[in-house]
């Protein structure tokens, strides 16, 4: 049941993840022979994971940092590529991922483009499993497939010899020999490729008890230097993960994440010494059998994290996939705090046209306030948002037949998510130049906005483990708005009005990049965005007048379709990581249709007075409700 669990997520914006690397990746090409042993076939049960066993000795190994972050992205099990084990034994076929416990940097980019390139070898368990590369199986790569690949840590852990001049030859062909494998993935088709650094091979068990950590770690740090160099000499779109730095931010508070509160015994001590690579923890350790707990502990053994530490990478590297879709609904943020004043001052030109009460040379003034709910039901992520808004407008009447005005709105609102206890809020100020014309059965309304939006508090919840860190930021951005509405009364009569109607409204919503404000492995630095909507109406109107036309109701439904329906990509880049901006699905736009409603009663208190009460509803992927109140008085 542990395996085949999955978190449950909004929907993924890739359909496959394929991994590529080495024993921090494995899930589970060579049999365990350490674990449970299948009850009919005799052979172990289950592939090995370098990682933790579930429950000491004899138990199966838990799952390793990129199976979690494929069930985080809704992709499920993520099975080995060429596994020793049968399907029918590990209840999962051949799969994705191409990660193999002691593979080199160029065994791994053989795994990627070379014939024969994914071979596993155990002597204990007999012939070598073979499968080709996956460029050589399946000769390109897809654009809707996230790849991931690490790499390095055996290169460095093959080195003894401190005095050997050609040490750090050897680590610069390594590295780059990984870059060679990523830059074929670009080259094929890949559009989003994820490549972890490194993490320091000398502060572990193993480089700490051996005496080699004066060795490894200035030869994992060549590692990184020469492996980041190379993908940014390259055009591929690289999402970095900075899992060196992410070690090391945990080492400095360890207790944070659940581990013992001591950074030293956590780099010295390991939960299975078994394999003689590491002193085993004396507290926590697999032999501890009141005590044992991996979660304590960053270690399993010499060089590999324990389950807790696997998801700590998992959850970071969620994180730089949900980032852009949660940052990439700021411009949806900007444009349902507009679309909430304009569908406000729309419903007051309605009113003004069905009340029949403008003449020449008159003025009115009028205020409006609402308040909106709005589901956006992107394809990645869901959201939720809510706003409250103002609007003050005076229109004057050039003649009984055409009228201008101004509309100033204030606006304000908040965005969070189904999925995530991130949170966004934004306000707007946006001044509206509007017009209206009758001439017999035919009306014109037509307006044009322009906006300025405040994102002064953005917090993106990075969970990490037991934990989650708060990214922080503000940034600005601006709207411009144009909108024609034009309506034709089929059959006017004393007290309604009815007919056909259409409307063209165009938008553009630009949210400035801006930088989060931690600096740490998590904080990301956004680029600008930019949003454009254009959409056409076609609906029916009802005006209709009561009570001596005291009481004016309006009404329109009608069906809007987005012209262009586009999919937006976030630009961003890590902070701590030296490497080039990449881009990452944002936003999906709304490509159907979508119903409309509005409802608008206006009561004239006095020949110049009024009140009036209204209500909006909209459905399509985003479903939005409003609720309003006005006052209006002609002079």
């Amino acid at each position: 049941m542990l395996l085949a669990s999955a978190c449950t997520q909004a929907q993924s914006p890739f359909n496959e993840l394929v991994v590529f690397g080495d024993s921090l990746s494995d899930s589970g090409q060579f049999p365990d022979a350490g674990g449970p042993i299948h009850p009919t076939l005799g052979v172990p049960a289950s592939g090995l994971r370098f990682t933790n066993r579930l429950d000491g000795n004899g138990s199966m190994t838990d799952l390793v940092g990129v199976q979690r972050f494929s069930q985080q992205l809704g992709l499920g099990y993520l099975a080995a590529s060429t596994p020793y084990l049968p399907s029918p034994v590990t209840g999962y076929p051949a799969g994705t991922n191409y990660a193999v416990g002691g593979y080199t940097s160029a065994q791994i980019k053989a795994s990627i483009t070379d014939a024969d390139g994914s071979t596993v070898y155990n002597p204990a368990a007999g012939p070598a499993k073979i499968r080709d590369g996956y460029l050589a199986e399946f000769g390109t790569a897809k654009a809707s497939t996230l790849y991931y690949v690490n790499g390095g840590g055996n290169d460095v852990l093959a080195i003894s010899n401190p005095t050997d001049p050609t040490n750090a030859t050897k680590i610069i062909t390594a590295a780059n020999t990984l870059v060679e494998g990523i830059t074929a993935l670009d080259s094929a088709g890949a559009k989003y490729i994820m490549v972890s650094n490194l993490p320091d091979v000398g502060s572990t068990p193993a480089g700490i008890g051996s005496g080699a950590q004066p060795l490894w770690s200035p030869l994992s740090a060549l590692y990184n230097t020469t492996l980041l160099a190379g993908l940014k000499d390259s055009a591929a779109n690289i999402i970095g993960v900075d899992a060196r730095g992410l070690v090391a931010e945990i080492m400095t508070n360890p207790s944070q994440y659940g581990f013992i509160n001591d950074a030293t015994a956590l780099a010295a001590t390991c939960y299975d010494g078994s394999g003689g690579s590491c002193f085993e923890n004396p507290v926590y350790g697999i032999n501890q059998a009141n005590n044992r707990d991996p979660s304590k502990l960053l270690f399993n053994d010499g060089v590999h994290p324990t389950a807790a530490a696997q998801q700590i990478i998992a959850d970071y590297m969620f994180s730089l996939v949900q980032a852009p879709q949660e940052v990439g609904l700021l411009p949806v943020l900007g444009a349902s705090l507009l679309d909430a004043s304009q569908a406000q001052l729309r419903q007051q030109m309605q009113s003004n046209l069905a009340s029949k009460r403008a003449s020449e040379g008159q003025f009115q003034v009028f205020a409006r306030g609402s308040a909106v709910e709005t589901g956006i039901r992107n394809n990645y992520l869901d959201a939720d948002a809510e706003s409250n808004n103002a609007l003050l407008g005076i229109q004057y009447s050039l003649s009984d037949l055409l009228s201008i005005g101004l509309g100033f709105a204030s606006d304000s609102g908040d965005l969070g998510f189904d999925d995530s206890a991130s949170s966004y809020d934004a306000s707007s100020q946006s001044i509206t130049l509007f017009t209206g014309y009758t001439s017999g059965a035919h009306w014109f309304n037509a307006s044009i906005g322009y906006g300025e939006q405040d994102y002064s508090d953005l917090n993106r919840v990075v969970p990490l483990g037991i934990t989650a860190r708060t990214e922080t930021g503000k940034t600005k951005g601006d709207s411009l708005t144009l909108a024609a509405e034009y309506g034709y009364s089929i059959s006017p009569h004393s007290n309604w009005d009815y007919g056909p109607k259409v409307e063209f409204v165009h938008r553009e919503i630009n949210v400035d990049g801006y930088d989060e404000a931690s600096g740490l492995t998590t904080s990301l630095r956004f680029g600008d965005q930019k949003h454009t909507s254009t959409s056409a109406d076609v609906g029916f109107f009802v005006h209709w007048r009561a009570a001596g036309d005291a009481l004016v109701v309006t009404s329109e439904w009608g069906i809007r379709s987005e012209l262009k329906g586009e999919d937006y990509g976030v630009t961003m880049a890590s902070q701590t990581l030296d490497l080039n901006a990449y881009e990452l699905p944002g936003y999906s736009q709304d490509k159907g249709q979508s119903w409309h409603g509005n409802l608008t009663a206006s009561y004239f208190l006095t020949p110049s007075a009024a009140i009036t009460a209204s209500w909006a509803s909209e459905s399509g992927d985003n479903k939005t409700d409003l609720l309003g109140l006005g006052v209006s008085y002609n002079f």
